[in-house]
């Protein structure tokens, strides 16, 4: 545990705060990573990307697009 009277402040700052409190604690994990699954998951293979295919423009009927472009 860092309490504040462990600190070292620069030249012209003055820490008003108690210099029991604590400013850090550094505890030990709470459970280990057993090395079997780090070892599956480093050896996993990547994800592969869904892949899309672009859509195909609608195909208009052959009459349609006939008298369409008999109004222009």
């Amino acid at each position: 545990m860092l309490t504040v009277a462990q600190l070292t402040p620069p030249a012209g700052v003055r820490i008003m705060n108690d210099p029991g409190q604590a400013v850090a604690t550094v505890s030990p994990p709470m459970a280990e990573e057993t090395p079997e699954v780090a070892a599956v998951a480093a050896t996993a293979a990547p994800a592969e990307p869904e892949v899309l295919t672009e859509r195909k423009p609608k195909e208009e009927a052959p009459e349609a697009g006939k008298k369409e472009r008999e109004k222009k």
